[in-house]
């Protein structure tokens, strides 16, 4: 009938105008970015977006890799490093820096959480002497040849001619003061002498003790700012090229 008709006419209206309109069709997902969980604690020099905000500093000299070690709460802080040290692969035979970056509590440590967990001692007055900034602050492995070769660090200063005398003074006891960062490292620290020796190397100077230990000695140097600790005269030469390429220097 007539008014059937009208009826038809407006029910189709109201369906497929206002119905429809009301519930639209869903449309295709926006993609949502994944973030993947790496058993490995390494991570690139251009750390991309993770679960953890926390975005590791640029490291102060030029390094193959930045190796986190996520430190458990309960565990021997010694024996983790030692175990993130162990884990490092070298590629080449080339000299390869690969920062090692402890974090404790979502937060990176600087040289005085290194020097505690490790139970090294040092001057009363060596903190107050260099930055406590972590961003001023690397420790490395240093690598050649596909093996460890050694380690190292570097820390910018604050009082260079304070620190300097400081550093005379503690060449007595620094070999002893620092063991537990040679046995981290799967190093032996046995002195082969008692004294000190002095070397050059392009317009930079160190200080070296050698210890038994084939290719190991205790070094330091007060180089452009920056105070370097090292476990042999070749790293401590390699890590002066790299300080002299470090921006603003």
């Amino acid at each position: 009938s007539f008014f059937a008709f009208l009826f038809l006419i407006g029910f189709s209206y109201w369906y497929f105008a206002v119905k429809r309109r009301q519930n639209p069709q869903p449309s295709p997902e926006s993609p949502t970015p994944s973030v993947s969980a790496s058993a490995s604690p390494s991570v690139s020099l251009q750390p991309t977006e993770s679960v953890n905000p926390a975005i590791p500093p640029i490291p102060v000299i030029s390094v193959k890799e930045i190796k986190i070690v996520n430190l458990s709460q309960e565990g021997n802080f010694r024996e983790q490093l030692s175990q993130a040290v162990g884990e490092i692969i070298p590629t080449g035979n080339n000299p390869e820096f690969f920062e090692i970056l402890p974090k404790k509590n979502d937060q990176f440590l600087g040289m005085k959480d290194l020097f505690e967990g490790l139970e090294l001692k040092s001057p009363e007055n060596l903190s107050s002497s260099v930055s406590d900034k972590i961003e001023d602050f690397d420790f490395f492995v240093y690598a050649k040849n596909g093996l460890n070769q050694g380690f190292g660090f570097v820390v910018k200063v604050k009082e260079k001619e304070s620190l300097l005398s400081l550093l005379n003074a503690w060449e007595q006891t620094m070999p002893s003061d620092l063991s537990n960062l040679f046995v981290a490292m799967n190093k032996q620290a046995t002195p082969a002498g008692t004294v000190f020796k002095q070397t050059n190397y392009a317009d930079a100077t160190f200080r070296y003790l050698s210890l038994k230990e084939s290719g190991v000695g205790v070094c330091w140097s007060v180089y452009k700012d920056y105070l370097v600790v090292t476990s042999s005269g070749e790293i401590m030469t390699k890590t002066f090229d790299l300080i002299v390429n470090i921006p603003g220097l």
